[in-house]
């Protein structure tokens, strides 16, 4: 977790940054109700060890994970209002945003994300996961070759590339990245083979 405070012991919780403590160590082990609790109540009461846009940050983490996207929106929001160069906050912002389905929006953030930090491969990738549920595979592969000549390890975005050439009708390329998210350790590719077999039972 990136949150910087000092973490105190205290019999009594009766401050922000109290609750904050309760709420990451809550997150930490998957229980997202009571962080969000915790998080929501620390930000009433005001933190001063903790920086607010990191709390509101893990907020919409844990709205994410507890499947309250539009939650987990208005925390990212209030993340990005309080620090427009937060970086973290924008790709969360994104991620929020394409699970309530909304793909304009999620673009928007993350290229605001990019904006900020040019080179995060893993943006990239995310941009051209984004493109593929748009259908559109050119567009994909120039964000997906982005991603892998910054960081050629990143095996979803090989992956996702072979869906690209995929729905290109390119299924040698396919199979090829395919191959190499698999060697990378890509714990999906039965799932990606079998999305490769139906497009190419579409275009016989």
């Amino acid at each position: 977790m990136w949150l910087t405070g000092a973490v105190t012991g205290c019999a009594n919780i009766n401050t922000g940054d109290d609750h904050v403590v309760d709420g990451l160590e809550s997150f930490n082990r998957a229980d997202y109700e009571l962080a969000i609790t915790e998080l929501e109540q620390a930000l009433e009461i005001g933190v001063t060890d903790y920086a607010p846009e990191e709390v509101y940050t893990v907020l919409g983490r844990s709205y994410q994970a507890n499947d309250q996207y539009q939650e987990a929106i208005f925390a990212h929001q209030q993340a990005v209002t309080i620090d427009p160069n937060y970086f973290q906050a924008w790709v969360n912002l994104g991620i929020a945003h394409r699970l309530a389905g909304d793909l304009n929006r999620a673009e928007e953030s993350y290229n605001r994300a990019l904006v900020i930090e040019p080179n995060y491969a893993e943006v990239h990738a995310s941009l051209g996961a984004l493109h593929i549920f748009r259908e559109e595979p050119e567009k994909a592969i120039r964000s997906l070759d982005k991603a892998i000549s910054l960081n050629n390890r990143l095996a979803v975005a090989y992956a996702n590339l072979a869906v690209a050439y995929a729905m290109l009708g390119r299924f040698t390329l396919a199979e090829q990245e395919l191959q190499r998210a698999t060697s990378l350790g890509y714990t999906n590719s039965q799932i990606i083979q079998a999305r490769i077999d139906a497009i190419k039972a579409m275009q016989e």
